[in-house]
């Protein structure tokens, strides 16, 4: 087991390096455009291979539902952090996990060290070890990104194809399987811990697919949950990744594979991960500007101790 965690803190150690490639200036300038251009042209694409009733959509409601969907995300990633605090006995208040994951999610969108950083940095002010810091983080992301592969895995199966399903079921079980592992055994969490990440990361890859099909609705569209719960897989492994910032062109990209592979067609899912990102960065435009209004960035008073 000691050897296979040593092994496992060599992978990420290469992999943090790997990624810290990317964020140097000219790199990430460089990635940080393309990543614009490929999402401006796949959404303009999108948008016009689509042949929606524009003046059918009711767009006040799609606002609204837009900017909600994004907060009810924002708060499951404050509460993610939460728990990590928890499970490395650091105490954070709600406000203060709030604050920090739209910090990161902020530093997310720029060339600079993203919401990974935000959160070590957040952590290691208040006495945790960046090992620990690390190796928490890593069991968020491999217990979302397995989940997202089961919500893929269920939506393959309803395109009848079961060979493909049980392939990425049996990836997403063992991804999970991993980060389980990784909380349990090498970060030292409780088993309450652990399933609470579990609970909350599922219910962010079931917010996803919910955000999806009210745009679908509002829009005009028609597509299965499951279809629609599939295309967050492609969040989730832009999210892993980490090459582009906030998997800017990425994650379109990704969706619009995905949504090929359940059925739906790449231009759908392009246009579906197109506006949800439209509307996550207008909230997080608006709860940045707040934040700062109201003294929280500037403050590490309501973070808790």
């Amino acid at each position: 087991m000691v050897q296979g965690r040593e092994f496992f803190e060599g992978l990420l150690r290469k992999f943090t390096d790997a990624r810290e490639l990317t964020r140097k200036p000219l790199v990430s300038g460089v990635l940080g455009l393309t990543g614009l251009i490929i999402f401006v042209v796949v959404g303009v694409s999108a948008w016009k291979s689509i042949d929606l009733n524009t003046s059918g959509i009711n767009w006040l409601l799609l606002v609204a539902v837009g900017l909600c969907g994004a907060f009810v995300s924002q708060s499951l990633n404050a509460i993610e952090f939460l728990l990590m605090a928890r499970a490395l006995h650091v105490r954070v208040a709600l406000l203060g996990a709030f604050v920090i994951t739209v910090a990161g999610s902020a530093a997310n969108q720029l060339p600079v060290p993203g919401s990974l950083a935000v959160r070590m940095s957040a952590l290691k002010s208040r006495g945790v070890a960046f090992k620990s810091s690390a190796l928490s983080s890593v069991v968020s992301a491999l217990m979302f990104l397995g989940l997202s592969f089961v919500g893929l895995s269920i939506a393959l199966l309803s395109q009848s194809a079961a060979s493909l399903a049980f392939v990425l079921m049996t990836v997403a079980v063992g991804i999970s399987g991993l980060g389980w592992t990784v909380a349990q055994k090498w970060s030292g969490w409780s088993r309450f811990d652990s399933l609470g990440m579990l609970f909350v990361e599922g219910l962010m890859v079931l917010v996803a697919g919910v955000r999806a099909w009210f745009f679908v609705d509002l829009l005009g569209l028609s597509a299965s949950f499951s279809q629609l719960l599939a295309l967050s897989s492609g969040a989730a492994i832009s999210t892993t990744v980490g090459i582009l910032p906030a998997g800017l062109g990425l994650t379109e990209l990704l969706a619009g594979v995905v949504a090929i592979a359940v059925g739906l067609g790449a231009a759908f899912g392009l246009l579906i991960a197109a506006i949800d990102r439209v509307f996550r960065m207008a909230f997080l435009a608006v709860a940045t500007v707040l934040l700062l209004l109201t003294g929280n960035f500037a403050s590490d008073k309501s973070a808790g101790s």
